[in-house]
């Protein structure tokens, strides 16, 4: 009776966590909480960071973006609070699920404190078992594809420019594309693999989406992913502003080079890029400065 009682209660954890992630709104609960973290996270305020980051995760299950590394930070701040058993679960994810190999942790003198511990000698043993199988999940064929496209996207805008040809491109990669997406979802690393991966070439499938023509039928689905956290959170604004290149006024401002004269209604700017998933634009500014002033680049 007492087994079957605690099989019930594990029915419904699973099923509560289930529904946690595909009822998930990222948009309302949790972009703006991750992107204020990673400011906090920059300006040194741990204490800040970890709170509004452990808030974005009690919302919605974590992601790992690029820009940001979240679960990394996250596993950062645990070791810093001495909540080691919490970094080694962040660690476990970043292995399992995003294609961290032991080395990068081991060579991370921000880890040094978990060297002693039993669960740090089970990752190195299994590091390698680990590995595998995450590539294992790996769809290469797709990500072979994509990169194919990708490479006809650029060979096309090489100059001189044919833009016949350049046309033709664009509409093949974006007929594709609909159909990869209505098969797989948004190729994010869950399904391609993170950028970069042993034996195979850098891959950023963001680039040549900004090619694509048909506006309108991308809208409602990026908006659709976004909010459900299963494509990058940029890439609604990224597709709008980049048709809106030919009239120097843009929607959601995410060119670096644009000011306050070149946005329509500019006085909205921040309600709009926060509905579509992005950061409010002063923030976007503050985020460049500070990654500048910490690591010496831009991006």
């Amino acid at each position: 009776m007492r087994q079957k009682i605690v099989l019930f209660f594990s029915f419904l954890l699973l099923v509560s966590f289930t529904n946690k992630g595909e009822d998930s709104d990222y948009i309302s609960n949790y972009y703006q909480l991750v992107y204020e973290a990673q400011i906090k996270y920059l300006e040194g305020k741990d204490a800040e960071a970890y709170k509004l980051l452990k808030q974005a995760e009690k919302n919605c299950p974590l992601l790992n973006q690029t820009t940001i590394n979240e679960i990394k930070i996250l596993a950062e701040l645990s070791v810093k609070f001495n909540k080691k058993k919490e970094a080694f679960h962040y660690i476990e994810i970043l292995m399992k699920q995003y294609g961290f190999t032991f080395d990068y942790f081991a060579n991370d003198s921000t880890f040094l404190p978990l060297k002693n511990r039993k669960e740090w000698k089970m990752l190195e043993r299994d590091s390698e078992k680990i590995h595998k199988e995450y590539l294992g999940t790996v769809n290469l064929e797709l990500r072979h594809e994509l990169f194919l496209m990708k490479q006809e996207d650029q060979r096309v805008r090489q100059k001189p420019i044919d833009f016949e040809e350049m046309k033709r491109v664009d509409e093949k990669n974006e007929k594709r594309f609909k159909e990869i997406v209505k098969q797989y979802g948004y190729p994010t690393e869950s399904v391609i693999g993170k950028y970069s991966l042993p034996n195979e070439k850098s891959l950023d499938v963001g680039i040549f989406i900004f090619h694509f023509n048909d506006i309108e039928y991308w809208k409602p689905i990026f908006l659709d992913l976004i909010r459900k956290g299963k494509a990058p959170a940029d890439i609604y604004g990224n597709i709008v502003d980049s048709h809106c290149r030919s009239s120097n006024i843009f929607v959601y401002g995410i060119y670096s080079n644009v000011d306050s004269t070149d946005i329509s209604e500019f006085d909205k700017l921040d309600e709009r890029r926060m509905a579509v998933g992005l950061r409010p634009w002063k923030q976007e500014k503050k985020l460049h400065e500070l990654i500048k002033k910490k690591y010496g680049y831009g991006f």
